[in-house]
C-alpha cells in the first residue's frame, strides 16, 4: 500500500527537514512529501521539486480570519504542533494514496516503513507509544530512574506526536477534527493543569475512537527518554532492537555542533551508547552537510505573509 508523508516546519528547521527526506527515500524513493511552512513560503522556493510540495495556511484550509488570533496566542512551536492534524488532512485530500504518516524533522530513518504501513490497512489511524516495554523496571538498580523517566514522559503524554499515521477515512477524518480543535484551544506547557501542546490530548483518543492501532514494534520512535528500554544492536551492518529493525530514531533536541550529548535535555553522553555512537556522527555529518548552523536552534522569526 503507497503512502505520503508530511511536514510542519520553519526555515530553521529546513535542514533537519533534507536529512530527514533523504533518509526516508533512500528505502522509499519515490515518496511524495508535503510541507506546511509556518512563516515564509518564499524562503523555500529553491527546496519544491516533483516529490516535494511547500504549502501555507492557506493551501491547507485554515482561515485567515483566524490567523492573527493563532499568532497572538502562540508561538512558532506550539503554532507547528496545531498545524500537524492540518497538513495530515491536506496530504489525504490532496494525494491519490490511502495513507499519510506525520513527521517530525527530526526523525532519521535507517529501514523501511513497510511494517507500519501494514498495520494501518484495518485502521484508521496509528499511535507509537514512549514505552513498550514492561520488563524494563524490574532492575533494582535501575528502578528510581526508569520511574522518574516513565512519570515524566506520562506527564507529557503516553505518544510521541512527532510521528503517526492516518488512512484515509471518515475516522481517521474524524480524528484529525477532533485533535486539532483541542489543539487550537489549547497548546501549551501546563502540566499542573495537564497539558502538554498537541500531544496530551492524544492521551484520551484511544479511549474515544475504535480504529486507532497502537504499534507497539520497539523500532518505532527510539529516542533517549526510552532508552533503557530498547536495547540497541548491529547486525550485518543493520541497526537493530530487540532483534527487530530500528526504524527511525527521533533525535529530539539534538544539537551537531554538541556531538557529546544525546539531547540537550537528556541524560545521555553519547559515550554511553556504543551501539549507537555509529549512527549519532552519521546524522551529524548529515545535518551539518545539509546546512545546519547555530540560528537552527533560535526561536524562529515568524510573519503571516503564508496566506
Amino acid at each position: 500500500m503507497k503512502f505520503t508523508v508530511c511536514f510542519v516546519i520553519t526555515h530553521t528547521y529546513l535542514c533537519r527537514l533534507r536529512v530527514a527526506l533523504a533518509s526516508l527515500r533512500r528505502f522509499h524513493p519515490q515518496v511524495r512529501a508535503f510541507v506546511l511552512a509556518i512563516d515564509d513560503l518564499g524562503l523555500y522556493d529553491a527546496e519544491a521539486d516533483a516529490l516535494t510540495s511547500f504549502v501555507g495556511f492557506k493551501e491547507v484550509g485554515f482561515n485567515p480570519n483566524d490567523l492573527l488570533t493563532l499568532f497572538e496566542k502562540y508561538n512558532g512551536f506550539e503554532i507547528a504542533c496545531i498545524m500537524k492534524a492540518k497538513i495530515a488532512q491536506y496530504a489525504l485530500r490532496t494525494a491519490t494514496e490511502p495513507i499519510t504518516f506525520y513527521l517530525d524533522a527530526d526523525l532519521f530513518f535507517t529501514s523501511q516503513l513497510d511494517p507500519v504501513v501494514r498495520q494501518l490497512a484495518g485502521h484508521s489511524f496509528l499511535l507509537t507509544p514512549h514505552f513498550v516495554d514492561v520488563h524494563a523496571a524490574e532492575d533494582p538498580n535501575l528502578l528510581a530512574e526508569l520511574l522518574t523517566t516513565e512519570a515524566q514522559v506520562v506527564a507529557t503524554g503516553l505518544y510521541n506526536m512527532g510521528f503517526f499515521g492516518v488512512r484515509r477515512s471518515s475516522e481517521g477524518f474524524k480524528i484529525l477534527d477532533w485533535w486539532l480543535r483541542r489543539s487550537l484551544f489549547h497548546c501549551k506547557k501546563d502540566l499542573a493543569y495537564g497539558f502538554y501542546d498537541d500531544q496530551k490530548w492524544m492521551d484520551q483518543a484511544p479511549v474515544l475512537f475504535s480504529g486507532i492501532r497502537i504499534d507497539k514494534n520497539p523500532g518505532l520512535n527510539v529516542g533517549f527518554w526510552n532508552l533503557r528500554e530498547r536495547e540497541l544492536s548491529l547486525k550485518n551492518g543493520r541497526y537493530m532492537v530487540h532483534g527487530l529493525p530500528l526504524i527511525f530514531f527521533h533525535f529530539s533536541q539534538f544539537n551537531p555542533l554538541q556531538p557529546y550529548k544525546l539531547a540537550q535535555h537528556g541524560p545521555w553522553r553519547v559515550s554511553q551508547l556504543p551501539h549507537l555512537g555509529g549512527l549519532v556522527e552519521t546524522y551529524r555529518e548529515a545535518l551539518l552537510a545539509s546546512g545546519f548552523n547555530r540560528r537552527a536552534f533560535e526561536p524562529p522569526g515568524l510573519t503571516i505573509r503564508t496566506i
